[in-house]
């Protein structure tokens, strides 16, 4: 069970160990947790890609900013030119991982599975790190409610890599919680 004041955080396949790379990725969201925890603030995921950013590219991560947009080819055409792109948060080459940062919309839009059927069909990525908000709070027709997107996202990859219905073009899936 997540803890709501605590930067939460799983590998998937569980039957693996995690890469030393998300690690670092890890210690990205370890060093803005107070910036960033979704337990004291309402916060948007580019305002929280905004203060990761200088930490990501201290560890030779590529990331998306304002004027900048990583594409990642998926589709190749004549001549082995890529026709066909998805964008993502941050790159890191050398090790194969994406980022994606998401907020509210993670659990509600089902935004981390489009992160995963993306990650998966993406030339040259076999990791995909996907953090989402502990807690987010909105108002429905007036009335407060709280969802816990990570701890919710959570169980849903449990299934995905337990059930062996699905096989996924990705050596692993980090899901953080801030």
């Amino acid at each position: 069970m997540a803890i709501l004041d605590e930067l939460n955080w799983i590998y998937f396949p569980k039957t693996q160990r995690m890469p030393k790379i998300l690690d670092g990725v890890i210690d990205v969201f370890k060093e803005n947790f107070d910036e960033i925890r979704t337990d004291q603030k309402k916060i948007k995921s580019n305002d929280v890609l905004k203060i990761l950013i200088g930490s990501l590219k201290d560890r030779n991560f590529r990331v998306e900013g304002s004027k900048s947009k990583i594409k990642m080819p998926v589709l190749h055409g004549e001549k082995n030119i890529p026709s066909r792109y998805f964008e993502v948060d941050a790159f890191h080459e050398e090790e194969r991982v994406v980022l994606e940062v998401e907020a509210g919309m993670a659990l509600q839009n089902m935004r981390f599975l489009k992160d995963i059927f993306e990650a998966s069909v993406m030339s040259d990525v076999d990791y995909l790190a996907v953090s989402v908000c502990n807690v987010y709070e909105y108002k429905s027709k007036g009335k407060p409610v709280s969802t816990y997107p990570y701890e919710k996202i959570s169980i849903w990859l449990e299934t995905l890599f337990s059930s062996d219905r699905i096989k996924l073009d990705l050596r692993g899936i980090l899901l953080i919680g801030y």
